[in-house]
């Protein structure tokens, strides 16, 4: 692929370079032990599509400058959270909402391993990153499609790039962006109430995903963004004695997630 992690390493000259370089690296990744103890292995759906998506030119950015790769999602949470979610995805025309997608390396992976005529909504509310991240998709060689039945342009043109808040599920032209089957939180769900526009944008029976706050909170290496600790939880809106409600779903596996904390 052009873009190659010696290109990467070329690109920064920090003493952790090699450390930021292997977050790239499925490989590397597939082999830790939290990831294999979330039941993800070579063959898992999860893993055969992330191969298949080059991580390098969502995180270049942050190679280059140092900066927090998580805004493009841990490479080992998003292989955790698609490995959850490809049940539901894998193969299906559904909608798709990633809310906070960042630079969309895991929009890119729904968008292979959904079905040809699925819809996947990439939601983020920063400017840059927003625009960044349509940059990033209409570059070549960002997929890998040898024996998949689309190229990369149709996997791509799945996508809808929404420049939005994910809190109010709406454009910041005001625009609502309709209902989904499955909407998946890359940051973090309130630890409060989860906020009606985000139910009201499930459709009956959607599937909301996402790390929810336990309500421990810490500061990281003298920043003053707040962070905290809490489970990944799976949620699905049903029909329940006359009332809609969002009931709490068996997850395979509820790992642990620190990140920062927008709400």
């Amino acid at each position: 692929m052009e873009y190659s992690y010696s290109r990467a390493m070329q690109c920064i000259r920090e003493s952790n370079a090699q450390n930021l370089v292997e977050e790239c690296d499925v490989e590397a990744v597939l082999q830790d032990p939290d990831v294999q103890a979330s039941g993800v292995t070579d063959e898992s759906v999860a893993s055969t599509m992330i191969r298949r998506v080059n991580r390098l030119p969502f995180v270049e950015h942050w190679l280059r400058t140092g900066g927090a790769v998580w805004q493009s999602s841990s490479l080992k949470a998003a292989l955790r959270m698609l490995h959850e979610v490809a049940p539901i995805v894998e193969g299906r025309n559904i909608r798709v909402l990633d809310a906070g997608c960042g630079t969309g390396f895991v929009v890119s992976v729904l968008a292979l391993m959904s079905g040809q005529l699925a819809e996947v909504v990439c939601l983020e509310y920063t400017s840059w990153l927003h625009k960044l991240g349509q940059r990033i998709a209409h570059r070549d060689n960002i997929f890998d499609v040898t024996g998949l039945q689309h190229s990369s342009a149709r996997a791509m043109s799945k996508v809808d790039w929404v420049h939005g808040d994910a809190t109010q599920m709406r454009a910041v032209n005001e625009s609502s962006l309709g209902t989904f089957d499955l909407i998946v939180f890359g940051v973090s769900l309130p630890s409060g109430d989860i906020p009606r526009q985000i139910t009201e944008a499930l459709r009956l029976h959607g599937v909301l995903y996402g790390p929810r706050c336990t309500g421990e909170y810490e500061r990281k290496d003298g920043s003053d963004a707040q962070y905290c600790r809490g489970q990944w939880k799976m949620y699905q809106k049903k029909r329940v004695g006359g009332k809609i409600v969002l009931e709490e779903q068996p997850a395979k596996h509820s790992f642990p997630s620190f990140f920062i904390v927008p709400f």
